[in-house]
């Protein structure tokens, strides 16, 4: 098996890299990039990184329905069906997921399954699940390709859309979901905030969804201390008990805020202070 996810935020690959996979030595991991800066940043903490494709617009906002972005929505499928058909069953991980167990044993219970997986409601969550190398979820992911090139949408539509179409053809269990959380689970209706709140004693993984924007989830990362991209240890060392601020606006530069008065300056001086405090 090949636990397998595509990069898009080197920050975040990095992040589930050293909570998740080498916190408990998950070597059969492997991240896909699609520049060749993802994979050197990575690297040197010992993560196994291949770039797949060469895209010179990786790292660039790509229009909706365009060329562009048909290729890039694509990925994923395309190589998850790649792995599939070369012998692989994938465990497919997002970027905003850390364990707090080790995942895997869950994946024998039902070795029938064509598809184990996250769950919402009662949906397929397409962030977290193994898809094995059956004819089933190799039907699944050819399906998936094939729509995606024909319209592209998100990766949840068509995974459920194209379970659906293939009925009892593909077998699918999903994943207990009081040990497997959503964020809206883990976070919010656990009224989790800070570290050591409400620990979740039988959670397995949480996965850092149903928030807005990648900062959204990095900043709830820090505050429950599941980040570990933390070079200067301000949100995970435990004995740091004062609060640093950054400044957004460097005031000595008289340059930049030449037409401002002193009076002015005066008072952005004091908005920053009362922030600090």
């Amino acid at each position: 098996m090949v636990i397998l996810k595509v990069i898009h935020k080197t920050e975040m690959a990095l992040n589930l890299y050293l909570t998740s996979f080498k916190k408990f030595n998950i070597v059969n991991h492997l991240f896909v990039a699609s520049d060749n800066l993802a994979c050197a940043e990575i690297e040197p903490y010992g993560a196994h990184c291949i770039q797949y494709l060469n895209m010179t617009t990786a790292k660039t906002l790509s229009i909706f329905k365009t060329v562009d972005y048909n290729i890039k929505s694509c990925i994923k499928p395309r190589i998850i069906a790649d792995f599939l058909k070369s012998g692989f069953d994938v465990l497919l991980v997002d970027l905003d997921i850390v364990f707090l167990k080790d995942p895997l044993p869950f994946f024998q219970n039902c070795q029938e399954c064509d598809l184990i997986t996250q769950c919402d409601s009662r949906e397929i969550n397409s962030g977290f699940f193994l898809i094995r190398n059956t004819s089933g979820g190799i039907q699944l992911f050819d399906r998936i390709v094939t729509m995606k090139l024909r319209r592209p949408s998100v990766d949840q539509v068509y995974v459920n859309k194209a379970a659906r179409k293939l009925g009892n053809k593909t077998k699918i269990q999903c994943l207990p979901g009081d040990q497997f959380q959503l964020g809206n689970s883990f976070f919010t209706r656990g009224q989790r905030l800070f570290i050591g709140d409400n620990p979740c004693n039988q959670c397995v993984i949480v996965h850092n969804n149903y928030i807005v924007s990648l900062e959204g989830k990095i900043y709830r990362f820090k505050e429950y201390g599941l980040w570990a991209v933390d070079k200067h240890r301000y949100y995970s060392d435990k004995n740091r008990m004062y609060i640093s601020y950054d400044n957004p606006i460097d005031l000595n530069n008289k340059t930049k805020y030449k037409e401002f008065d002193n009076k002015k300056m005066d008072l952005m001086s004091l908005k920053a202070a009362l922030i600090i405090g």
